[in-house]
């Protein structure tokens, strides 16, 4: 939306500087979703969970984008950008009011219990 309003800012590095953190958050996510699988499934389990994590965060962000990107070609630029405040904030709230998930023990190979 910035970059757009300022013409001084319509550079391919301004561009460039978007796609980083849309980037960053990106890794974020896939990052979070790995670690939180790899404490919670067990080791049969995991490829699957972590195919059908990747899966459904890719189809549903595929979706929003089209949805986002209708929204901004026939309404604005600034309508998305709400829609991400409004769904950041919803996503605060779920998390806030998750309960703690206890962690699954791994025992280390080699690893010596009695010291």
């Amino acid at each position: 939306m910035v970059i757009d309003t300022l013409s001084e800012w319509h550079t391919p590095l301004m561009h460039g500087g978007v796609f980083v953190l849309v980037g960053l958050g990106v890794s974020g996510i896939a990052n979070a979703t790995t670690l939180y699988i790899d404490g919670q499934a067990s080791d049969d389990e995991r490829p699957a969970c972590l195919a059908v994590a990747g899966f459904v965060t890719g189809a549903i962000g595929t979706v929003l984008a089209f949805v986002m990107a209708g929204l901004a070609h026939l309404q604005g630029v600034i309508w998305p950008i709400w829609l991400m405040v409004g769904l950041n904030v919803v996503a605060a709230f779920s998390a806030l009011r998750l309960s703690e998930v206890p962690q699954r023990t791994v025992a280390l190979v080699g690893a010596d219990s009695t010291s």
